[in-house]
């Protein structure tokens, strides 16, 4: 007949949960179908904007590229020719300014490369507006003024001014600090570019 659970109540009423089942699986079902239909539907619109937002940024670069191409035409013609003038004027200024400081700053370091006692080392090169700060550590006060000498020797400086960091002579065997002051002398300077 109908047996029980040896531990369920007498009085425990029997649940029937089919109808509960049925409407869980509708429901499923429901779903189911709603995401079959609107996943599809959902992608197609998401590529669609993601083709158009694509085509648009194409169309913009293509009209950058005419733009620019109409302007290096409008240039190469000569519509803007007194603009183009002044510019490249001032352009070249600036280029031929910052090749004469350049080429002044590689005459200096060959130079120091060649002028540098052992016992000197250059930590610092730095050129300012009429003149150039070197600064460094020597061994003894005797090779930092075999480097004064022969920067003095040199033709290229007016002037050669020290600026030590340090008011007092180093003992023996400890680093004294220097830094010098270079101005160069301008018609050397333009003889050797």
């Amino acid at each position: 007949m109908n047996a029980r659970a040896p531990d369920a109540p007498a009085f425990a009423p029997r649940l029937n949960l089919l109808p509960l089942r049925a409407t869980r699986r509708r429901a499923h079902r429901q779903r189911f179908v709603l995401l079959a239909v609107l996943g599809p539907l959902l992608l197609v619109v998401l590529l669609q904007g993601g083709q158009q937002a694509l085509s648009s940024r194409r169309l913009a670069q293509e009209q950058l590229r005419q733009q620019w191409s109409q302007q290096i035409a409008a240039l190469q013609a000569g519509s803007r020719l007194a603009l183009s003038d002044e510019l490249s004027a001032s352009d070249v200024r600036w280029l031929e300014h910052w090749l004469m400081q350049r080429g002044a700053a590689l005459r200096i370091l060959r130079q120091l490369a060649q002028v540098t006692p052992e016992g000197v080392m250059l930590s610092a090169f730095r050129q300012e507006e009429g003149y150039s700060l070197l600064s460094g550590q020597a061994i003894s006060a005797t090779a930092l003024r075999q480097l004064e000498h022969a920067l003095r020797q040199s033709p290229d400086w007016r002037q050669l001014t020290r600026q030590d960091a340090e008011a007092t002579a180093p003992e023996p065997g400890q680093v004294q600090g220097f830094s010098l002051r270079l101005q160069p002398d301008q018609a050397a300077a333009h003889g050797a570019s």
